[in-house]
């Protein structure tokens, strides 16, 4: 079938052009082989939407759906209480350490969620936590740790008695 030059230039390998009375509407395609038929079949995987001379009219649910993609949807309560009740815990971490913004979020995430570590970096995410209080190095620091564990490497025990030793200074 012979096409107008605007609807050719959106066929391309790997699409179908389709008329229908004098509309114009493209499909992803791909071909798969029928043994039974002995020949290749023609698979509709996915419509891309309405060709006009003015260009291609995407699907109404594609738009609809690209509006939500700026959307997240994240934890709030226990993040913002949590916040409110520890600014002096804050504090004194600020004062003690200088990756305190990593210390907090490990904790908040073992007090609040009961957690293993791997799943600190997707909870910490999906926390309006992350939108509060930013720790930057907090996936390097895990991917660092679970390295470490990995090579069996041992970790500076002077390092983590001291935090140990303030951690509970803090807590008493």
């Amino acid at each position: 079938m012979v096409y107008p030059e605007w609807v050719m230039k959106y066929k391309v390998k790997g699409t179908h052009v389709q008329k229908k009375g004098d509309v114009y509407y493209l499909y992803k395609v791909h071909s798969k082989w029928n043994k039974e038929k002995g020949r290749a079949q023609l698979i509709t995987d996915e419509y891309l939407g309405r060709i006009t001379p003015e260009g291609l009219v995407e699907p109404k649910y594609k738009g609809m759906m690209k509006r939500y993609d700026q959307i997240s949807v994240k934890e709030y309560g226990a993040s913002s209480l949590l916040m409110y009740l520890s600014e002096d815990i804050r504090k004194a971490l600020k004062d003690d350490f200088p990756e305190w913004r990593e210390l907090f979020v490990f904790a908040y995430m073992r007090l609040i969620h009961n957690t293993p570590i791997k799943n600190l970096e997707f909870l910490y995410q999906n926390s309006y936590l992350s939108e509060m209080m930013e720790a930057s190095t907090l996936s390097q620091a895990h991917r660092r740790d679970a390295q470490e564990h990995r090579d069996g490497q041992i970790r500076n025990h002077q390092f983590s008695e001291n935090i140990s030793l303030k951690v509970k200074i803090y807590c008493h």
